[in-house]
């Protein structure tokens, strides 16, 4: 199977572990899902992923190098420190809390080019970094 793009808005599924054998997925979106990030680390052909509105289950750390939109807004994730290893970033989705209690490293991204919207409607940005 050479799916290249699955999206699973507010599904009842209890268990992603199927998306593993989905090696070929470019774009994937799940949307009010439970997520494992180790899971989702096996996609490693992925340039976009959206986990909006989705509930992080693993300690695990994004890790993959190709991803060029990801979109993480309204998560419970806390730790963002793996965006520094994503180097073909060019945009981020996040919410206005993610933002607010995190204001240095999205400061950053932006300085480095990337545009980091607030969740994928408008930019962040202005002289105070306001949307």
């Amino acid at each position: 199977l050479k799916l290249t793009s699955l999206s699973l808005i507010n599904c009842d599924i209890v268990n992603y572990s199927f998306i593993t054998i989905l090696r070929s997925l470019e774009n994937l979106s799940i949307i009010n899902g439970m997520i494992e990030i180790d899971k989702i680390n096996s996609l490693t052909n992925l340039k976009y992923l959206q986990i909006s509105y989705s509930t992080i289950i693993d300690d695990i750390a994004l890790n993959i190098i190709g991803i060029k939109e990801l979109s993480i807004d309204n998560t419970n994730m806390k730790d963002y420190s793996f965006l520094d290893n994503l180097y073909q970033l060019k945009v981020i989705s996040i919410d206005i809390n993610q933002y607010n209690d995190n204001k240095d490293i999205f400061n950053n991204l932006m300085k480095k080019g990337i545009s980091v919207l607030n969740e994928n409607i408008a930019e962040f940005g202005g002289d105070n970094n306001e949307i």
